[in-house]
């Protein structure tokens, strides 16, 4: 009982909300912290008139498609006076199923209202990016984890990542569209390792400069 008096004094003293905390999970408030115990549970634990209230949500455990497809509802298609939907969606404790973030898991989010979410956080150990992941999505940041090895088809089309990103070192192969028409994407950094880049890869994007490594052994039109 004083441990919840003292984090109700806490929280008022800091000038923020009061959470709703059960095993150290954060519930409600601007700054939601969610471990998943099952994939596509996320909806059952939290309402979605939470997740739009939030600026930054973190959620851990098992996911699936069906979590994420949660936030295609979370940002307004339309202004809203009501909520903006998370800035932040950091997901470095999440584990999806081999490894691999699912088809077109971010899809359509965002899509551009209010420039959020403005940073996606990937899983620490994610190992590919599924087909159309990210594709129309409102991101300007994505994280990519040092784990990445694959990055599939139309991953990013038409996403709003912006300025620079980095390729992670173990990643062989870029498929083909994956970053088609990302037009605020200017500069990318490629490791020495990749093999593949497939058609269309990068075309109809920003980028101003591109430097291609030595081992490439295949390069798309």
């Amino acid at each position: 009982m004083k441990h919840f008096f003292l984090s109700i004094l806490i929280a008022l003293m800091c000038g923020g909300g009061v959470y709703a905390q059960a095993d150290g999970d954060i519930l409600s408030g601007p700054y939601i912290r969610v471990t998943l115990s099952e994939p596509g549970t996320l909806g059952d634990i939290l309402p979605l008139e939470t997740l739009r209230n939030a600026d930054y949500v973190a959620i851990s455990g098992p996911m699936n498609y069906t979590d994420c497809l949660i936030f295609r509802n979370v940002y307004p298609l339309v202004p809203s006076d009501e909520y903006k939907g998370p800035s932040v969606i950091d997901l470095s404790g999440a584990k999806f199923e081999n490894d691999c973030l699912p088809e077109a898991a971010f899809e359509c989010v965002g899509q551009g209202l209010y420039n959020r979410p403005s940073e996606i956080v990937l899983p620490e150990n994610l190992k590919t990016i599924g087909k159309w992941a990210f594709a129309i999505c409102n991101a300007k940041v994505i994280n990519l984890p040092p784990s990445l090895e694959y990055i599939e088809d139309h991953a990013f089309y038409q996403s709003r990542i912006a300025g620079t990103i980095t390729i992670p070192d173990k990643v062989k192969q870029i498929s083909a569209d994956a970053f088609q028409n990302t037009k605020h994407l200017f500069y990318v950094t490629l490791p020495k390792g990749i093999r593949v880049i497939g058609d269309r890869a990068f075309f109809g994007s920003g980028l101003q400069t591109i430097n291609l490594p030595s081992n490439l052994r295949k390069i798309g039109g």
